[in-house]
């Protein structure tokens, strides 16, 4: 029985041994010298300063051209200018009948779309035909596209 007890108390020792050495500290190992350089920074909201410079063409995604739906009117009136925002069905151009001439007195020419005049090429006091250049040209909705080449190091 003695031989019984020492045994148990020999094996409760080797299994208890590994716990008690947990809690010690261990030697940490020295600090290399020569390590990188480290620079921390706090986070902040910021607009973006950096700039990339460019050389390029900026063109219409498309091109809407305005005609008038009558022939042999003239202009009387131009109510819209490159640059401007017009929205659709908005009066563009008032067009009368030269003097002496029959028919419908008087017409006006709307913008179809949404979007921004790029060129008029309504004279007040010009003859607006279907067949000739396009009264305006508006781009739908005002968008645009730039085609550029960048270099890749920028």
């Amino acid at each position: 029985m003695r031989v019984q007890i020492k045994l148990v108390v020999l094996l409760s020792l080797l299994l208890l041994a590994p716990t008690l050495s947990f809690g010690a500290k261990k030697p940490r190992p020295p600090a290399v010298p020569g390590g990188a350089p480290v620079t921390v920074s706090k986070a902040t909201k910021a607009c973006f300063t950096d700039t990339l410079a460019m050389t390029g063409v900026l063109q219409p995604r498309s091109l809407v051209q305005v005609r008038p739906e009558q022939e042999g009117l003239q202009v009387a009136q131009v109510k819209a200018e490159p640059g401007d925002s017009v929205t659709a069905g908005q009066a563009l151009a008032q067009l009368v009948r030269p003097d002496g001439q029959p028919g419908a007195a008087a017409a006006t020419v709307t913008a179809p779309v949404a979007g921004t005049i790029l060129h008029r090429s309504a004279i007040i006091g010009t003859t607006a035909s279907a067949r000739a250049q396009p009264l305006f040209e508006i781009i739908p909705k005002g968008e645009l596209e730039v085609s550029a080449e960048v270099s890749a190091r920028d």
